[in-house]
């Protein structure tokens, strides 16, 4: 069973939680990021330090589940525990929050508390 699962449907070349995931990567090696899609470059960069994984409508066992921008895969998931990271301020970007019963939810900053609230 993998211990920490992150999950980003589009893994951009450049980008505020491509940073998070790689300065993470630095930290920890205990986690598995899958993704949709990704640019090349972005997902070598990330595999150097962690395994990255194409998602492929598989079956993910893990501890614990992190994903943020949407829960597109959580049916796909099976974790002891769920957790919504919220990179974003809802407000200004327009993104209309998901909730979920079974996530706990995250913000990276007090203004994505502050709009996600």
């Amino acid at each position: 069973m993998i211990k920490n699962v992150f999950y980003f449907k589009k893994i951009n070349s450049i980008g505020g939680v491509e940073s998070f995931f790689y300065y993470l990567s630095k930290l920890y090696k205990d986690f598995v990021i899958y993704y949709k899609e990704g640019d090349p470059d972005q997902v070598n960069r990330l595999a150097k330090n962690v395994k990255v994984v194409k998602f492929k409508n598989e079956v993910i066992k893990c501890e614990r589940f992190f994903c943020n921008y949407g829960f597109d895969i959580s049916d796909y998931v099976e974790a002891k525990e769920y957790y919504y990271i919220i990179h974003y301020d809802s407000v200004a970007s327009g993104i209309k929050p998901e909730l979920d019963d079974r996530f706990k939810y995250i913000a990276v900053s007090k203004l994505a508390q502050k709009s996600f609230e």
